[in-house]
């Protein structure tokens, strides 16, 4: 009898919550042995509960959704700012980290993005030009490499297809109109001003775009396609470099 008793109150002080021990109503001292048994598988019973209750992980939070984009521009600043550049840079079209501040180079890298994806070069990152900024599939930049002329002259099989920017003024304009309000334009232009470095540079513009005029100073950005070949009053057959334009636009 006293050993229970003594096991009984051994396990009230030992119970991991008051709580639990308040549960089992009995006096020690004028209780019988059958009580004092029951109330010790009572409280054993209960403390196992508790026990598994805890062991028991509670359910892991819905993750928070990521706050939706927002259109930004230039003057915008902030960590979302700095993500948009964070994601050029990536790309390669923005050749700094970001700094969150939106300024002209993160609008011409825009712009440069939005050419890219065949979208209106406004500089201003809409929610959806975002979205494509920051698809896993979003096109990388083209690296452009510098103009040389004489090499180009030299060995243009070795460099077809390369990838080139240059400048020049414009010195002819040849237009003719195509299918679905789209124009072909071929243009002879100066590089660098050089009336003896000509380049041959076709390109294709929607119908209603700006156009490039004669002595228009421009900026190209094309492909090589090796040498071109036309006949020139009084002069016989001319070769010159010529380019298909990925961008062609007045400088």
């Amino acid at each position: 009898m006293k050993r229970l008793v003594c096991l009984l109150l051994v396990i009230l002080l030992l119970c991991p919550a008051p709580a639990l021990a308040q549960k089992i109503e009995i006096d020690p001292e004028t209780a019988t042995v059958e009580q004092i048994q029951a109330a010790i598988d009572q409280l054993t019973a209960l403390a196992a509960e508790k026990q598994k209750a805890e062991a028991t992980p509670a359910e892991t939070p819905a993750p928070t959704e990521a706050p939706a984009y927002q259109e930004l521009k230039k003057g915008s600043k902030g960590e979302t700012v700095k993500a948009l550049q964070m994601r050029l840079f990536e790309l390669k079209y923005l050749n700094v980290k970001g700094d969150g501040n939106f300024g002209d180079k993160t609008v011409q890298a825009l712009k440069e993005f939005q050419k890219a994806v065949a979208f209106e070069p406004t500089g201003i990152a809409t929610v959806e030009i975002q979205q494509k900024l920051f698809a896993a599939d979003a096109p990388v930049a083209i690296i452009y490499g510098k103009l040389d002329y004489k090499a180009l002259e030299r060995d243009p099989a070795k460099h077809t297809g390369e990838k080139i920017r240059f400048t020049g003024r414009v010195i002819q304009v040849v237009e003719e109109a195509g299918a679905d309000k789209m124009v072909s334009v071929a243009l002879r232009i100066a590089t660098k001003g050089n009336y003896d470095n000509v380049a041959y540079v076709t390109y294709v513009r929607k119908a209603d775009d700006s156009r490039i005029l004669e002595k228009d100073k421009v900026i190209v950005a094309g492909a090589y396609g090796g040498i071109y070949a036309y006949q020139s009053v009084g002069a016989g057959t001319v070769a010159i470099p010529q380019f298909t334009a990925d961008s062609v636009t007045r400088n």
